[in-house]
């Protein structure tokens, strides 16, 4: 018995959000994409790291690690901009500063 309700209540909230799913969907994979950019930084310092530790710097690792690791925080700011502009612009509320 308890499972019908699951799935009536399951069914109600697909009608919902069925005419959201491909901005729902495109906020989920940017989502998955800031998480896996968020990974990115602390990788590029492990190199750093261990060749720091293994003697074998680098200019060419150094600027390696600081590309990689700006390139990941500019590309993780775009893609969290994008969402929120997003997300934002199909929001029922007003934002700040909008004259109601």
């Amino acid at each position: 018995m308890e499972q019908k309700g699951f799935l009536v209540h399951l069914k109600e909230l697909w009608q919902l959000v069925r005419k959201h799913r491909r901005p729902l969907l495109f906020g989920a994979l940017v989502i998955v994409g800031i998480d896996a950019l968020d990974l990115t930084p602390p990788m590029a310092q492990r190199s750093f790291i261990n060749g720091l530790t293994g003697r074998t710097m680098s200019w060419k690792l150094v600027l390696v690690v600081v590309g990689v690791t700006v390139g990941a925080t500019l590309l993780m700011a775009v893609l969290r901009y994008a969402m929120r502009m997003i997300f934002s612009s199909r929001s029922s509320t007003p934002r700040r500063g909008s004259a109601t």
